[in-house]
């Protein structure tokens, strides 16, 4: 469980900084709703990357939400997207194989504290139908936007009363690729 643990550290790492307010000036913050476990549910930020140290010259989109105080609460990533119009299945990734491995992953992490504890981490639940289909790309204004279905299931609880399951269903996103 500590694999898992750290590798969700990392990848909060690529994205926020420790204790980074909602209301803090930045990058472009895009788009990104979907239905989870039968809710509305929104991110606060969604940031789109490319050439991430392992898998360069591929997407990776961050969905993040914050508390009313600002702070880091869930991180949703889908990694690892070729930059193209297409649709990709989302398969649960083997982390020994990460960087050689060119299936799209995804992860989700709920965090606690002031953004920098981690409490639940969740994986790809291999036997639902999870695909990210990137309906629109310029690669001039760098502007993408996509359509998600991904379901995941708890790999290390620390919440009691966390969910086994987190579906995302009807997902929507628009976002910039910000490097």
């Amino acid at each position: 469980m500590k694999h898992y643990s750290y590798l969700f550290l990392i990848f909060i790492c690529l994205y926020c900084k420790k204790e980074q307010k909602l209301s803090a000036p930045g990058p472009f913050r895009g788009t990104g709703s979907a239905v989870v476990n039968g809710q509305n549910w929104k991110a606060h930020r969604v940031e789109c990357r490319i050439d991430v140290p392992c898998y360069p010259g591929r997407l990776s989109i961050a969905f993040h939400t914050f508390s009313s105080e600002g702070f880091l609460r869930e991180t949703m990533v889908i990694y690892k997207m070729p930059i193209i119009v297409k649709e990709s299945r989302i398969d649960t990734v083997n982390y020994a194989t990460l960087c050689s491995d060119t299936s799209v992953g995804a992860n989700y992490g709920t965090i606690a504290g002031h953004g920098d504890i981690s409490k639940d981490y969740y994986t790809v639940l291999e036997s639902e139908s999870n695909k990210i289909n990137i309906t629109y790309y310029n690669p001039e204004t760098k502007i993408v936007i996509g359509t998600f279905d991904v379901s995941f299931i708890i790999k290390s609880r620390q919440d009691p009363l966390a969910p086994d399951t987190i579906r995302f269903m009807n997902g929507r996103f628009l976002t910039k690729i910000l490097r």
